[in-house]
């Protein structure tokens, strides 16, 4: 449920515009809020080292 700065603004409390997001993202960060902390630092780690391990030159 939208709390009423969503719906008037398109912004939540953490600043994230839902507006500018799609349905799966939305539904992604939605999950990962409801998850424990300690799975969010799991997510983390490996969102970190995936971005560590992309060479961002190699595709073009």
């Amino acid at each position: 449920m939208l709390n009423r700065t969503e719906m008037e603004t398109g912004t939540g409390e953490d600043g994230v515009n839902r507006e500018l997001m799609t349905k799966d993202e939305r539904f992604l960060l939605m999950a990962y809020r409801r998850m424990s902390v300690q799975d969010q630092q799991k997510i983390m780690r490996f969102a970190e080292a995936l971005a560590l391990s992309h060479d961002p030159y190699e595709d073009g």
